[in-house]
């Protein structure tokens, strides 16, 4: 089946009748709503690539996922290169960025740590760690032990599992 999708376009009429001239057998202004209607060997015709309006790294992921199905896709005004080759500059941009972005903040935080700055989650005070393990000692509930001692669940988790490996340690 021949789907089109008429998505956030400037003109929805001149995409209404850009898509019945491609003979579309039904039509979807709602992105959700169509890739909820696919089956294998559906095939999606867009006006423009531009009208789906989601980030790169979701077209190029829902764009393989679709191909994964057997889905079509057609893009009607888009680039001059091929869907695959627009596909695999996408993601190497987004895979550089990513890359870019690590580079950064690697940077920032070594900036920070030279100016003197305290980087990463503030440790416990041993007041607290005690505080954590009496709680622990009196039986109470994970939950209970974070909603007392003010502190996250992960971090009544990371500290009873120290305790308990004290425990066995000194066990032995």
């Amino acid at each position: 089946m021949r789907r089109g999708y008429i998505g956030q376009a400037n003109n929805r009429e001149q995409a209404y009748k850009t898509l019945l001239l491609h003979e579309t057998d039904s039509f979807h202004t709602e992105l959700p709503d169509l890739l909820d209607s696919l089956k294998p060997n559906d095939e999606i015709i867009i006006e423009d690539i531009t009208d789906l309006n989601v980030s790169m790294r979701k077209l190029v992921a829902e764009i393989s996922h679709l191909r994964g199905q057997n889905i079509i896709i057609q893009v009607i005004n888009y680039f001059t290169l091929e869907l695959d080759t627009y596909l695999d500059v996408i993601e190497s941009a987004i895979e550089m960025e990513q890359e870019w972005l690590a580079i950064r903040t690697k940077e920032g935080l070594e900036r920070a740590k030279e100016k003197g700055n305290v980087v990463g989650r503030p440790k416990l005070t041993n007041e607290k760690i005690k505080e954590i393990k009496y709680w622990y000692g009196q039986k109470l509930s994970l939950r209970s032990i974070s909603e007392k001692a003010d502190v996250s669940l992960g971090t009544v988790h990371k500290y009873v599992s120290h305790f308990k490996e004290e425990k066995k340690l000194s066990d032995s």
